[in-house]
């Protein structure tokens, strides 16, 4: 069973004074979808396993593949948000594939090489491109 929010009408600014209160108006109705959001999303524990099945589980390498995936997870969401709400065009995912990858590949691609996986632009792509699939294909967890 799905639910849906409503989100009403957002009032329009008459006044520059009126801005704060229509951002908190949008703020609120923003931090209910981030609620509703996260009870879609994976353990990041479970998640580092499918993306590096090559770490260990335990140790100082498994706790930086729970990092690394918890970033690209979080990334994905972020980036999701920010087009979710942007009204002036509608997105592609490659642009949200590049806006993802011009804030995690980096790190991603340090951290991995540091406990020893072999990480490319490649591996962090196919890394973002498996946690997208993973959370539109999410069930919400039973009530």
């Amino acid at each position: 069973m799905s639910t849906a929010v409503v989100i009403p009408a957002i009032p329009v600014a008459k006044k520059p004074s009126e801005f704060k209160s229509i951002m908190a108006h949008i703020l609120k109705f923003a931090t209910l979808g981030l609620v509703d959001i996260i009870k879609y999303v994976p353990e990041a524990t479970a998640l580092a396993q499918v993306l590096f099945p090559e770490v260990p589980a335990v140790g100082a390498a498994g706790a930086t593949a729970v990092k690394v995936a918890t970033l690209i997870q979080n990334t994905v969401l972020a980036v999701q948000a920010k087009y979710a709400t942007a009204t002036a065009t509608p997105e592609t995912n490659a642009q949200k594939l590049a806006d993802a990858l011009s804030i995690i590949e980096s790190p991603a691609i340090t951290l991995l090489t540091e406990v020893g996986v072999n990480a490319d632009t490649a591996r962090v792509t196919n890394s973002v491109n498996a946690v997208v699939a993973i959370l539109k294909n999410a069930q919400a967890p039973a009530s």
